[in-house]
Parts: structure tokens; sequence; C-alpha cells
């Protein structure tokens, strides 16, 4: 199970000191290719094909700004979650050696939790506005959200906790 907390604005100020505050917890399993906090069904890419990680990174640090920062629209979120799925496929795929490449696939996978819960979180909470759904919706959204990838079945699920 991953665990994120309070992770919102720490992704997206390009900080990377910041990336440490994801904890993940693999409850006595070493993580591997194709494991429940990899993107699921990737295979190895054993291609020669250079990788401009620095590339990939800046470009998500500054989707993540435009489409998930404090004012997001359902529109723009849709689109960020099918561009940052593109690059889990071609980034996830591939066995790294370096820390660079290990951080871009960890910030790739936060990215696309952080996407998704600002997805289905229809209101605007605190500075969190959603220019689409501009009022407090206390009735429905007064809980937490939590993500977690099944590696048995491959389905991501999520729900809402008080």
């Amino acid at each position: 199970m991953t665990v994120l907390h309070g992770l919102s604005t720490r992704v997206v100020d390009g900080s990377e000191a910041n990336l440490g505050v994801l904890s993940v917890h693999l409850e006595g399993q070493r993580c591997r290719v194709g494991c429940e906090f990899c993107y699921l069904g990737a295979r190895v890419d054993e291609s020669a094909e250079p990788l401009d990680t620095a590339d990939i990174r800046n470009s998500l640090k500054s989707l993540m700004w435009r489409s998930c920062g404090v004012r997001r629209t359902g529109e723009g979120l849709t689109e960020a979650l099918e561009t940052v799925d593109g690059w889990r496929r071609y980034v996830l795929a591939r066995q790294f050696d370096d820390l660079e490449g290990w951080e871009l696939q960890n910030m790739l996978t936060l990215s696309r939790i952080m996407i998704q819960a600002a997805l289905l979180r229809e209101e605007s909470r605190g500075v969190h506005l959603r220019t689409d759904f501009p009022q407090l919706d206390d009735t429905h959204w007064n809980t937490h959200l939590w993500f977690q990838r099944s590696e048995a079945d491959s389905l991501e699920r999520w729900g809402a906790a008080p």
C-alpha cells in the first residue's frame, strides 16, 4: 500500500528535496518492474534509445503547475492525466540504474495519483480552486481520498474515508 499525505503543494513547487515526503510501505515485498507501485503490465524497455529524463522532469513540473496547481479545471486535469499516462508508458517500462531515473518514475506515479484525486474531488476547498466546481461541498467531500493498486487483479481502487 502507498501512503500519501500532504503532497499536493510539495510536488508542484519544483523542489526535489520534497520528494522525500512520499512514504511507501511494501509490506515485506521488494519493488520490481510490474509491482503494485509501477505501471502494471510494463515490460523492461531494453532499447538503446536514450531517454532525456531532465526534459521529461521539467515538462512534468510545468504540466503539474499549470493543470494541477491552485486553479484547476476538469478539462485541464483530464488532459494532464492523458499526458502523464503517456509518459508513464514510456518511462516506467525502463530499468534505471541512476537516481534521476528512479525519481522521475516516482514523480510520474505520484503525479498521476494527484491528478486523479483532483479530478474526483468536484468542489473547491481551501486554496485549491476547481473553476468548474467553485463551491465548497461538505456533504460529499468533507473526507479523505485514498488510492491503492492491487497486484492480484491489476485494478486501481480509490475510496473516501472520514
